[in-house]
C-alpha cells in the first residue's frame, strides 16, 4: 500500500472515529432529555403557573426544539419567576400535598432525583460538581423537600450541560469539516499529479515527433544538397532547431517541477498539522473513554469498565475453563443512613466500602461500583470454599471499619452472594 493510501486511510478512520464521538455527544444528550422529562413530571403540583411552563417543556422535549440556547433560556426564566411566584403560603392543588412529601410513604425526594441523576448520567466533566453543590443547596434548607431550589438549580444544570454538548457537537463538526477539506486538497493534488503526468508525457511525445521531424528534413536536404558549405549550413539549422525545442521542453518541465514541489510543500505542511490534530483528539478521546470507566464518586471501575471485564473474563473462562466466581455485594440499611446522616455520609460509606473492596483484590480480580449501594466483583481462579472465605474476609474487614460521621459512629455492613461460574 503506498503512503497516499495510507494517510487517506487514516484520515478515513479519523472521520469515523469523530462520527462515533458525535453519536456519543446525541446519547448523553438524550440521556439528560429524559431526565429532564422525569423532573418536569415530579415537580407538577407546585403551582398552576408552573405547570403551565412544565407542560410545554415537556412538549418542546419532545418534538426537539428545546435544545436552542435561546428558548432553553426563555423555558428557565419562566420556570424561575413560577418558582418566585409560589411563595410558602401558596396553597398546592390537589393531589400534591407538598406538606406531607417528607412523610408520604415512597414518596420521591429532591436528594434522590439529584443521586439518580448521578448515577445514571455518563462522566460529564463538571456535572458531579454541579449536582454536589445542588444537593448542599438542598441540605442547607432543612429536612423538607424544597422543590422550588431543585427545580430551579436542575434547570441550570441541565441548561449548562445542553450548551456544552451544544459546543462539544459544533467543535467536532469544525473539525471533520476540516478533515473534508484537508481530504479534498489531497485529492486535488493526486488529480492534478496525474494531470501533469499525462501532460508531460503528452509534450515529450510531441518533442519526439519534432525531433524526428527536423532528422528527416535533415535527410531531404541532405540529398539535394550541392557542396559541402550547402550541407553543412543545413545540418547546422537543423540542430540549432532540435536544441531550441529540447531547451523548451526542458524549460516548461523545470516550471512543471517547481510548481509541483510547491504544491506538495503546502499538502505536506498541511498534513503534519492536520497529524497533530489528529493525535491530540486520540488522546481525547482516549482520556475520555478512561473517564468513562471510572466511577466519579469513589474512583474504583464503574458498571461500563465491569460489562467490558466480565465480556473478557468470560471469554477466558470458556476457553481455558479456569475457575470464576462472580460476587454481588450490597451495603446494609443505606437508605437509614442517607436518613439519618445526609448524603454526604453517604457518599463517605461508599468510598470506604469501595476503597475497601479494592485493596482485598488480586492482581487478577476486578472490583467496580455497579451502581448505588451496589458493588461487584470478579475472582479468577477461586470457586466454592476458597471464593467463600475471600468474601467472609472482606466481610468482616468491612464490619470492623471504624467509620465516624461528625462525631458519632456510624456501623458499615455488607451482605454479599456469590455464584461461580460453570456448564
Amino acid at each position: 500500500m503506498s503512503d497516499q493510501e495510507q494517510w487517506k486511510l487514516k484520515y478515513l478512520d479519523t472521520i469515523r472515529q469523530l462520527e462515533s464521538e458525535a453519536e456519543q455527544i446525541r446519547v448523553h444528550e438524550g440521556i439528560l432529555r429524559r431526565l429532564t422529562n422525569h423532573l418536569c413530571v415530579t415537580a407538577r403540583g407546585q403551582n398552576a403557573r408552573l405547570d403551565g411552563v412544565l407542560d410545554e417543556l415537556s412538549e418542546a422535549l419532545k418534538s426537539d426544539t428545546a435544545a436552542d440556547g435561546e428558548r432553553l433560556e426563555s423555558f428557565i426564566a419562566r420556570m424561575q419567576m413560577a418558582v418566585r411566584g409560589a411563595g410558602p403560603d401558596t396553597p398546592a392543588r390537589p393531589g400534591r400535598p407538598i406538606a406531607d412529601a417528607d412523610a408520604a410513604p415512597g414518596a420521591v425526594t429532591p436528594h434522590e432525583i439529584v443521586n439518580a441523576m448521578l448515577e445514571q448520567l455518563p462522566p460529564v466533566p463538571g456535572l458531579r460538581d454541579e449536582l454536589e453543590q445542588l444537593l448542599e443547596r438542598l441540605d442547607d434548607k432543612g429536612s423538607r423537600p424544597d422543590w422550588p431550589t431543585l427545580l430551579s438549580g436542575m434547570a441550570d444544570v441541565l441548561r449548562e450541560q445542553c450548551l456544552r454538548a451544544q459546543r462539544e457537537r459544533r467543535e467536532l463538526e469544525s473539525f471533520l469539516k476540516e478533515v473534508t477539506d484537508r481530504l479534498g486538497e489531497f485529492d486535488a493534488f493526486l488529480t492534478g499529479h496525474e494531470d501533469a503526468l499525462d501532460t508531460a508525457r503528452g509534450e515529450g511525445a510531441a518533442l519526439e515527433m519534432r525531433i524526428r521531424d527536423e532528422v528527416q528534413d535533415l535527410h531531404n536536404d541532405m540529398a539535394v544538397a550541392d557542396s559541402l558549405d550547402q550541407l553543412r549550413g543545413l545540418v547546422s539549422e537543423h540542430l540549432d532547431a532540435i536544441s531550441e525545442h529540447v531547451r523548451g521542453f526542458r524549460e516548461l518541465e523545470e516550471r512543471r517541477c517547481q510548481d509541483h514541489k510547491m504544491r506538495a510543500e503546502r499538502l505536506r505542511q498541511r498534513i503534519v498539522q492536520l497529524e497533530h490534530e489528529t493525535q491530540s483528539l486520540r488522546r481525547t478521546m482516549e482520556d475520555e473513554r478512561q473517564l468513562a470507566l471510572v466511577d466519579q464518586l469513589t474512583g474504583i471501575p464503574n458498571r461500563q469498565a465491569f460489562d467490558e471485564r466480565m465480556r473478557q473474563e468470560y471469554s477466558r473462562w470458556k476457553r481455558f475453563g479456569t475457575p470464576l466466581t462472580l460476587l454481588i455485594w450490597d451495603v446494609d440499611n443505606f437508605k437509614a443512613i442517607n436518613d439519618s446522616y445526609g448524603h454526604k455520609a453517604g457518599d463517605k460509606v461508599i468510598r470506604a466500602v469501595a476503597q475497601a473492596l479494592h485493596k482485598r483484590v488480586r492482581e487478577t480480580d476486578f472490583a467496580a461500583r455497579y451502581g448505588g449501594e451496589e458493588f461487584v466483583m470478579l475472582l479468577s481462579g477461586a470457586a466454592g470454599h476458597e471464593a467463600l472465605g475471600v468474601a467472609e474476609g472482606i466481610r468482616s474487614e468491612i464490619q470492623a471499619l471504624g467509620f465516624h460521621f461528625r462525631g458519632d459512629r456510624v456501623p458499615i455492613t455488607i451482605s454479599a452472594g456469590l455464584a461461580a461460574f460453570g456448564e
